[in-house]
């Protein structure tokens, strides 16, 4: 850039007035000029010279009058009304969110050293273009290597350059340690470079109401308004931006300038090789206080903790966060509001079960299987409710077709690898370790079970979910990388798909190996079932036998003939426990074992029959309720853990700013960064991330609808947990993690896919609790027990499906508004005038179309008299002797 300063000692005051105290490579010759490059001023050879709109005088001068008036505010002692104590942390900081959508944070302090290719690491950063011939600006990196402070401030030069020229406008600070520098970049939501950007990438914007009003269209009972759906909220169409017809949408939001910036600084830069060669440190969106605390108001303060999400949360989130993250708080939502009716019919159900309310054992089988089956209709209206929801939703944020229309392309993808043997057996072997680890899990948990006692294996099983979850993220997202995904969102369905299989299995596993597993394994054999019996109670001396068959001591009266015993205690436990322990028996080389799940207590029953409760059964539950509550605490633990890391990152230091005597204020945008370096919202980092917090609330929602008939008031304490856990993302999303990308989505992607695939797998699951546990289906044989699954699950598919038939996935009303929303877009194109230009209008004379005769109205005229021409076939076609049906087309 060439400033128009009269000297270098003037440059030198505005350079000091405007705070910029590290001036490189200064020459008072005249030959040189100054640049900005992220709060620096650097030298610019003349060899480099640009000529641009940009005068720098006007930059410097406006900077150092912003300096002045703050000093004079701060000498007057008078109250800075952008000072502000944060809700959360409590210290004072001074909002600098203004004109800012993305923040670049550089380095000040970098090693000296060598790079041997600089153009090449330019040509990463800034593409082929950094070959032409005409690009002066890397002229002096095309001979051999240079010192980094060189390349790192030519790349600085270019960088905002590239910034300038596409109309963004850009400002630096630096941070209260002076080791970074802050450059923030904003768009012009009224300017005409965002028209020209949504312009250009086809961005979709809304139709305003006054389009409606000054246009109407005919079959449309509301005419010249938006149409509304259902829940009276109005639904405005979308279309891709046209500049030339800007006044027909929308005024642009925040966040749709934040998009926009974003696909233009991807085309222009790569953000990636940026971090990777140490130019930048972080590119992160700005948050906005106002809007931060406003969230923070309305839906994520700690007093809200045992608040009822509402619908209107997820409106909030869309403004801020982006549709991807607001369809999450969607769901979550949704799924929290749903589990009140199945809380309320899990309660009814356990008060049935009451020993005050005497129920005998048809009754409770009865009810276990009613609530089966409800938990099975709960199940597919839940999956179709929130399906109409969505695509309300999808329809009213005009996200219809997005992923189709703004997909990403990522940086990481390699075209070359697309469709070759090498990206094959990068999958297969994807493949295998996803498999390998699996078996190893497997493996782990018969080890677990073989090797600890009952109460000490439980809870070594339920860190091993834990534990074995933890370990497969990180591989997961190795594995990912080795697909080579082309954009975002075939990567966020990779990551998910491998996320989720793995870790639900690592969930459930445990407790079908425990429901369906154990009763084929840990088998005793004796030369009687009696002594069999007393090897299993009787194994360690005392005898521990269930319930209430303490009282028969040390198991002497098993070695009595059947006949006797059954006879001495026909009224008593004695009965149901030795038939429990005949039907997992077998003879094996003329011995008799006992298998499987042996009886833990027993109960009268009011019908004068004994049920004995399997050891089994009590593990699981006991393994249910172990595992929600660990992972409640785990959830708590990890929302504290970034919280923590970001306050001691940022009091640090504002303490070695003290050490330094170098403080100043602190900034919003200084604390943002911090919790951007310790609790960034992506993968892998304690901020969490889209997929993670999702996979979350899969787990507990597969848990609860597989093994819920195990433990039915799981679903109120499920409904409490993530109740609170609903607060606690919000929370964290505000005021602790540092604000995402906001992605637009269509809905919740893959996770719909997983949400039904867990559907399904819980219907079978279900039946086969139900045939293993409830008597007396459980003292079945083994292929009538298995016929009874099959039978189950298709009835069970087939209500299902006939609920999937009765809800439609698509409101009528979104049907509706689409078609007239589809309509009226059409009407609005056909409506544009089409200019035609002159020699482009062909003359028809010597068409003859007509009637009757042409010879009675023809026309005899020049190519200079059209006029006449006109008039003459106006009075001949207006004529009452004429047929009306006649037509001539003159131009």
């Amino acid at each position: 850039l060439k400033p128009p300063l009269k000297s270098s000692a003037h440059a030198d005051r505005l350079l000091l007035a405007a705070g910029a105290s590290h001036l490189p490579f200064w020459d008072t010759s005249g030959e040189s000029y100054v640049s900005i490059a992220g709060g620096l001023f650097v030298e610019t050879n003349s060899m480099f010279r640009r000529h641009v709109t940009t005068d720098l005088s006007q930059v410097l001068e406006m900077e150092a009058l912003k300096h002045s008036s703050e000093s004079d505010q701060e000498s007057d002692g008078s109250s800075d009304p952008h000072v502000f104590h944060h809700p959360l942390w409590g210290d004072p900081m001074r909002v600098d969110d203004q004109n800012a959508l993305m923040v670049m944070i550089l380095p000040l302090q970098i090693k000296d050293q060598d790079v041997q290719q600089p153009l090449e690491a330019a040509r990463e950063i800034f593409g082929d273009r950094v070959m032409r011939e005409d690009e002066v600006a890397f002229e002096t990196l095309r001979h051999g290597p240079v010192s980094a402070s060189f390349y790192q401030d030519t790349v600085r030069s270019e960088l905002i350059h590239c910034l300038m020229v596409n109309g963004f406008r850009t400002e630096a600070f630096r941070s209260v340690d002076k080791d970074e520098v802050f450059l923030k970049i904003d768009l012009d939501r009224d300017g005409d470079v965002i028209k020209v950007l949504a312009q250009k990438f086809d961005y979709g914007m809304p139709l305003c109401e006054a389009t409606y009003a000054q246009h109407s269209l005919q079959g449309h009972d509301e005419a010249h308004a938006v149409m509304k759906d259902d829940w009276d909220r109005p639904v405005p169409g979308y279309q891709p931006f046209v500049a030339d017809l800007a006044k027909l949408y929308q005024p642009f939001r925040e966040i749709d300038a934040l998009r926009l910036t974003m696909l233009r600084m991807n085309e222009l830069i790569k953000t990636k090789a940026l971090e990777e060669q140490k130019v930048i440190v972080r590119l992160f969106p700005a948050a906005k206080y106002r809007t931060m605390r406003m969230l923070h108001d309305a839906f994520a303060r700690y007093d809200l903790l045992l608040k009822i999400p509402t619908e209107a949360d997820a409106d909030l989130c869309r403004e801020y966060f982006g549709e991807q993250i607001a369809f999450f708080f969607q769901w979550a939502g949704f799924y929290v509001r749903s589990l009140i009716p199945l809380s309320v019919f899990s309660l009814v159900y356990c008060v049935r079960f009451l020993e005050i309310f005497e129920t005998s054992v048809w009754v409770q089988s009865g009810m276990r299987c009613m609530f089966t089956l409800g938990l099975s209709v709960w199940t597919q209206g839940f999956t179709k409710a929130f399906s109409r929801q969505a695509s309300r939703s999808r329809q009213r944020w005009g996200m219809e077709d997005h992923d189709a229309r703004g997909a990403i392309t990522l940086d990481s993808h390699d075209p070359c690898l697309d469709r070759t043997w090498k990206l094959f057996r990068r999958r297969q072997l994807v493949n295998f370790t996803l498999i390998a680890y699996c078996s190893i899990f497997m493996a782990s948990i018969a080890a677990c079970e073989n090797l600890l006692d009952r109460s000490t294996a439980s809870m070594a099983t339920v860190i091993l979910i834990k534990v074995g979850g933890f370990l497969w993220g990180p591989i997961a997202g190795k594995l990912v990388e080795l697909q080579n995904h082309r954009t975002k969102v075939s990567y966020d369905d990779g990551i998910t798909g491998m996320l989720s299989v793995v870790k639900i299995f690592c969930a459930l596993f445990p407790f079908l190996f425990q429901a369906f597993i154990v009763r084929f394994r840990d088998s005793v054999c004796a030369d009687s079932l009696f002594e069999a019996a007393e090897i299993a109670y009787c194994g360690q001396g005392n005898c521990a036998w269930p319930g209430d068959v303490k009282e028969f001591g040390d198991g002497s009266w098993l070695h009595q003939p059947c006949w006797s015993w059954q006879q001495r205690h026909t009224d008593d436990v004695a009965e149901s426990f030795i038939k429990f322990l005949t039907n997992r028996t077998r003879d094996v080389s003329n011995k008799t074992c006992i298998s499987g799940c042996l009886p833990s207590s027993c109960v009268l029953k009011p019908d004068g029959v004994w049920i004995c409760t399997s050891a089994c059964w009590d593990t699981l539950k006991y393994n249910l309720k172990t595992l929600y509550l660990f992972h409640f605490v785990l959830s708590v633990i990890f929302l504290l853990i970034p919280r923590a890391l970001a306050s001691a990152a940022w009091h640090f230091e504002l303490y070695t700013a003290k050490k330094r005597k170098a403080l100043s204020e602190y900034t919003f945008l200084q604390w943002q960064a911090k919790h951007h370096e310790h609790a960034a919202y992506e993968y892998a980092s304690w901020g969490g991330s889209h997929t993670e917090d999702f996979l979350e609330f899969a787990i507990s929602f597969a848990l609860l609808t597989c093994f819920g008939i195990l433990y039915p008031p799981m679903a109120f304490f499920a409904f409490v947990c993530h109740m609170i856990e609903y607060r606690l993302l919000a929370h964290r999303m505000v005021n602790i993690t540092c604000r995402p990308i906001p992605y637009g989505a269509e809905g919740i992607g893959m996770w719909e896919r997983v949400i039904g695939l867990i559907s399904n797998i819980a219907t079978i699951i279900n039946v086969g609790v139900i045939i293993v546990f409830v008597d007396p289906i459980r003292n079945w044989p083994l292929m009538d027990q298995v016929l009874a699954v099959i039978i189950g699950e298709h009835v069970l598919f087939a209500l299902k499906f006939l609920v999937a038939s009765v809800v439609n996935s698509t409101p009528d009303d979104v049907k509706t508004i689409r078609i007239f929303n589809n309509r009226f877009q059409v009407w609005l194109k056909s409506a544009e005038v089409v200019d035609v230009p002159p020699r482009e209008i062909h003359h028809s004379r010597g068409v003859d179309i007509l009637l009757h005769d042409s010879s009675s109205c023809s026309i005899e005229s020049s190519d200079s008299e059209h006029s006449e021409d006109d008039a003459e076939s106006r009075s001949c076609l207006s004529s009452p002797r004429k047929v009306s049906a006649r037509v001539r087309v003159l131009m």
